[in-house]
């Protein structure tokens, strides 16, 4: 087309019903061929048909539009040089992915336009259209300016006349655009060197289509299918690559096909693909690369992040460079082929040469000249000479024996004619020795010329070994048929080859009988079948064993251990059976079986917990009586390596010790203290005996809990202690009631006189005296009530109880502790009644109650030691709390208290816990009898009290006894003697005193002879029973001491009763605890009288019992 500007186009008859004729032009213009001028011509075409005054063509300059390039500039009919304009200096330009057409009709005045695109200031209006390609992609813009609206106004015609002439510059573009990209790829694959050939494909690919990654990737085998990647170019960059498998990837789906292509969404629809997660990618072409055979040979491809555009030159580009790549992959593949081929033969000739040099037999090669040319170190070694001394040689020399020489060069030139040889020959060595070869000799070629190839063997030591051979034959012969064991030897097919004697007579059949037989004689078929079995496993190499039960010839049954050995007899495999009779060891065997199950059950059914130990001290077996005594299972004692119950290594160690005694035959017996599982402990006696267990030394522990026998013996002494201090108490009691007894009978005589001085007239005129003689009674009263005491601790029961004042117990004990403490403990006596009120008073032995406060202010003192203070205090109390010894409730009752309190060391929980329990005592040894205070409990609750106790470490002891309030009150006791003063009455009767005591019976009688009595006064009781049996003597009254040689006061009673029957009698004593309550009766005592005797008290007796 003419560059020059052509008449403008007459667009009144362009109407609504199609296009006319200057649409027609337009699509002529645009049907023109391809070339230099075309923009130019189709943007002067354009404004000559819209008759406007300016048209640019231009193209997006780069991947970025910011920038016009223009492709032709036709203002005012003339064609102007291209300018470069950004976009934002154009009106009306299409943003790419926006709007194909743009019409502006009015109001660019106000614009203001680049001066190379203003042909007048009166541009008012344009039209724009999109130069798209055949993918999609927006290249550039088409713009129409002009004076008024374009097209006359009508932007249906305007966009199809730019419509037109866009599609055509559109198409032009990409054209171009092609064949720069097909320059630029034969540029490409024409520069590219061999050794950097795929990188420099890879790198071009993504530089002429722009794509992100472009990668050249190898078939490999293998399953799953495999992809080598031979290049990789990331965003510009060569990257290593790598290999991955083909399966869920696009590459999957371009193997075997001509391009695949993804324009988008990748991601999507290969959701496997994790490098096309890593990497975003958007879409992907490949294209396969085939070999000249039409084999696959991998792929070349590229991949964005961004939507695939020009599919068409994107497709072009990889066919191109996909003949480039699948050119140098296959001569890749050519090379490595000869590389292997190359490496074959090296490595056969490495084995060749590995082989040859490293043959135990001799190897040497001959040319046609009968030359050795090559010889390996073991024949340099048969012919004992250097390489050098053989390489050339012919080992033959003229030298020796004609006949020699040509025997040994024959085979060499059968060899060189083609023909092998093999014999046996005397070789010489270089040194002049011989020795036996066995000879091979065989063609062979080298360099295409015929060679002969020699193996000589040295066969000296195998023709010695044949001898050998022959004479073992001979021993093997001699010990086979010496054998104690039956021997058989079979062949592969079963057949018997040989017997020996031992077999014969075992069997009951001869040699002759069994050789060649294929079976078993005289069996039942399945055993024949079984060793049949077993000869085939014997035969591939193992060793066979069977137990069996055979018959004889003669039909007797006898079982038999039999053994197959696989053998190579004259170089054939054979097996050879070894029989033996073992009858006699199954009964043995059976016998010592029953024996073991019988050990078994006694040794599971033993109460005594078992457990075998072998030399090395571990357990092998234990019975269930052992698990149950020490809490631990079988399975955990025999896998421990120590014994389980013994936590005390020392003791551990010192056991192993005497472990290795009893191995060596000495049995053992030791007491122990065992562990359980759970933490608690056993006393045990433990039984070592030696026993051979199964052929070795062992060692039988025979385990006996004796725990509880051990705490019996533990109570049983302390019960024999106990004992042993209750027969010292008892024998104490008895020595303390014989010595109070004697002290009665003196204090009787003192206190008689007493008050028979106090009842002369002239005591009484005597202040002085009466004074005196009140004392003297007051103390004699006081030692009375001090031997009473010693009585009511030698006696077992009760004494007398009366209504007494807890003041005057207290005084008591006081009077009694006082000589018995050292004097830096001082003793507060605290007295007290609430309101001034008199406290009540209580029932009890004042001699018991007495002994308890004495008991806990000893106990006190002691607490104390040498310093410190005692208080006796005195109240009357509601109960409230438990009692400290039997725990039983205090409350409801009206309590009399008396409290003994120190400030010593006090006690603890368990001292508090244990304190009233017979023989217990925190005293040294020979202090403390432990009886004290389970002596208090007894007297306390035998009164109906009971004892409340405050103690703590360091804090002193406080005891309270709570006795039970009287309900009558009573007056305290007074100690005054009776008015003597006034006159007595005289007594009349007459009485028969019997008393062995010289001291009391003269006061007895002195006493009642001064009252008027008749007294006959008998100092031997048989003599006075003698008397009474007379009946000389008027008696009316017997008065008799208890305790007398030759009879006692009861048996005279009981003989008065006989003799004089109504004859009253009075008994008197001095120890209650030796006479039984129900003899008094049947000997009809009347009164019985403790010593010492009262005046007053056998005054009125006697009244009473003498009153007519």
């Amino acid at each position: 087309m003419s560059a020059h500007p052509r008449p403008p186009l007459d667009l009144g008859s362009v109407g609504p019903a199609g296009p006319t004729e200057p649409l027609l032009r337009l699509a002529l213009a645009s049907a023109h061929p391809g070339g230099p001028g075309l923009f130019a011509d189709l943007a002067t075409e354009l404004a000559a048909a819209l008759q406007a005054p300016a048209v640019l063509a231009a193209v997006f300059d780069g991947e970025e539009p910011s920038h016009l390039q223009s492709l032709a500039l036709c203002v005012d009919g003339e064609l102007r040089e291209g300018v470069d304009l950004p976009v934002t200096e154009l009106p009306c330009v299409l943003e790419p992915g926006r709007a194909e057409f743009r019409y502006v009709a009015q109001g660019l005045r106000c614009t203001r336009l680049p001066a190379r695109l203003a042909a007048r200031e009166d541009i008012d209006a344009c039209a724009s259209h999109a130069l798209r390609g055949s993918s999609g992609e927006v290249m550039g813009v088409l713009l129409v300016l002009d004076t008024q609206p374009v097209a006359g106004g009508d932007p249906r015609h305007a966009q199809a006349a730019l419509g037109v002439i866009a599609a055509r510059m559109a198409a032009e573009l990409e054209r171009q655009r092609t064949e720069a990209a097909m320059r630029a790829v034969a540029l490409a694959v024409s520069a590219a060197p061999s050794g950097t050939v795929f990188d420099e494909l890879a790198r071009m690919l993504a530089a002429i289509l722009h794509a992100d990654i472009a990668f050249i990737a190898r078939c490999e085998g293998g399953t799953p299918r495999m992809m080598k990647t031979l290049a990789l170019v990331r965003d510009g960059q060569v990257v290593q690559g790598g290999r991955y498998a083909l399966a869920g990837t696009p590459c999957d789906t371009v193997l075997g096909k001509r391009f695949q292509a993804y324009p988008q969404g990748l991601q999507q629809q290969f959701p496997e693909d994790e490098d096309a997660r890593i990497q975003h990618l958007e879409s992907y072409a490949g294209y396969p690369l085939v070999a000249t055979d039409g084999t696959t040979l991998g792929v070349i491809s590229i991949a964005s992040r961004r939507p695939l555009t020009q599919v068409d030159r994107v497709r072009a580009t990889l066919e191109i460079l996909s003949v480039r790549a699948a050119a140098e992959v296959e001569r890749l593949r050519a090379d490595e082929r000869q590389r292997r081929s190359l490496e074959d033969l090296r490595q056969r000739e490495e084995q060749y040469r590995a082989v040859f040099e490293s043959s135990l037999d001799g190897l040497f090669v001959w040319d046609e000249q009968l030359r050795v040319v090559d010889v390996n170190p073991a024949g340099l070694a048969l012919y004992g000479a250097a390489r050098e001394d053989v390489i050339g040689a012919t080992l033959f020399p003229d030298s020796l024996p004609a006949g020699y020489v040509q025997a040994r060069l024959a085979p060499l030139r059968d060899a060189l004619a083609g023909r092998t040889s093999h014999l046996e020959a005397t070789l010489l060595r270089k040194d002049g020795g011989v020795f036996d070869a066995d000879l091979r000799v065989m063609p062979f070629r080298q360099g295409g010329r015929a060679h002969a190839f020699m193996v000589v063997r040295d066969i000296t030591q195998r023709r010695r070994g044949d001898q050998i051979l022959r004479d073992s034959e001979e021993q093997y012969r001699t010990i086979f048929n010496a054998s104690v064991d039956a021997l058989v030897l079979r062949s592969a097919d079963f057949r018997i080859v040989d017997v020996n004697a031992t077999y014969e007579a075992m069997s009951g059949f001869s040699r002759a009988q069994v050789l060649g037989l294929d079976r078993v004689l005289a069996n039942p078929p399945e055993v024949s079948a079984e060793i049949r079995g077993l000869h085939q496993r014997a035969l591939a190499g193992h060793t066979v064993r069977l137990e069996t039960v055979l018959l004889r010839r003669d039909g007797h049954r006898y079982e038999l251990e039999l053994r197959g050995v696989p053998i190579l007899h004259r170089g054939q495999p054979h097996v050879l059976y070894i029989g033996r009779d073992i009858t006699q060891a199954k009964r043995a065997e059976r016998a010592l079986r029953d024996s073991e199950e019988q050990y078994r059950a006694i040794f599971n059914a033993s109460a005594d917990s078992l457990v075998l130990r072998d030399a090395n001290y571990r357990a092998v077996e234990v019975n269930p009586a052992y698990t149950t005594l020490s809490g631990f299972t079988r399975d955990e004692v025999i896998a421990a390596d120590r014994v389980l119950t013994q936590v005390d290594p020392e003791l551990r160690r010192r056991h192993r010790a005497e472990h290795e005694l009893a191995l060596a035959g000495r049995p053992l017996r030791f007491e122990v203290t065992g562990t359980r599982k759970d933490g608690s402990t056993w006393q045990g006696e433990v039984r070592g005996t030696p026993m051979s267990y199964r052929g070795r030394p062992h060692v039988l522990y025979a385990v006996r809990d004796i725990t509880d026998r051990i705490a019996a013996e533990t109570r049983r002494a302390e019960l024999e202690r106990q004992l042993r201090q209750s027969q010292k108490m008892e024998a104490i009691g008895q020595l303390t009631g014989g010595l109070a007894h004697d002290f009665n009978n003196l204090l009787t005589s003192v206190l008689g006189y007493v008050a028979m001085a106090q009842e002369r007239p002239g005591a009484a005129a005597d202040p002085a005296l009466a004074r005196q003689l009140a004392q003297a009674r007051l103390a004699a009263e006081r030692a009375r009530d001090h031997v009473a005491q010693l009585l009511a601790f030698s006696r077992p029961h009760r004494g007398e109880r009366r209504l007494v004042t807890a003041a005057d117990l207290a005084r008591g004990a006081l009077e009694l502790l006082r000589p018995n403490l050292p004097s830096s403990i001082g003793v507060e006596f605290l007295p007290h009644a609430a309101e001034g009120a008199p406290l009540p008073p209580v029932h009890a032995d004042p001699v018991q109650m007495e002994q308890v406060l004495m008991n806990l202010c000893l106990n006190a003192r002691d607490a104390m030691g040498e310093h410190g203070t005692l208080r006796i205090g005195l109240a009357a109390c509601a109960g409230s709390g438990h009692c400290a010894s039997c725990a039983a409730s205090l409350e409801g009752t009206r309590w009399v208290c008396l409290e003994v309190k120190d400030n010593g060391r006090g006690m603890g929980r368990e001292v508090l816990d244990r304190m009233f329990e017979p023989f217990f005592t925190t005293k040294e040894a020979g202090r403390g009898t432990g009886m004290g205070l389970a002596m208090v409990h007894g007297i306390v609750h035998d009164h109906g009290g009971h004892i409340q106790v405050e103690s703590a470490p360091g804090q002193g002891a406080s005891f309270r006894v709570l006795l039970p309030a009287a309900e009558a009150e009573a007056g305290a006791r007074t100690a005054a003697a009776a008015d003597t003063s006034a006159p007595l009455a005289p007594l009349r009767g007459q009485v028969l005193l019997v008393e062995d005591e010289p001291m009391v019976g003269d006061y007895l009688h002195e006493l009642m002879a001064g009252w008027g009595l008749g007294v006959i006064l008998e100092r031997d009781p048989l003599a006075a029973a003698r008397r009474l049996d007379r009946q000389d003597d008027a008696v009316d009254l017997l008065v008799t001491d208890h305790t007398m040689p030759g009879m006692t006061g009861l048996a005279l009673a009981r003989h008065a009763r006989q003799a004089r029957p109504g004859l009253r009698v009075v008994l008197h004593t001095g120890n209650e605890a030796g006479i039984a309550a129900g003899e008094l009766a049947p000997a009809c005592v009347d009164a019985i009288l403790r010593k010492p005797v009262d005046p007053q008290a056998l005054r009125e007796l006697l009244r009473g019992l003498l009153a007519p």
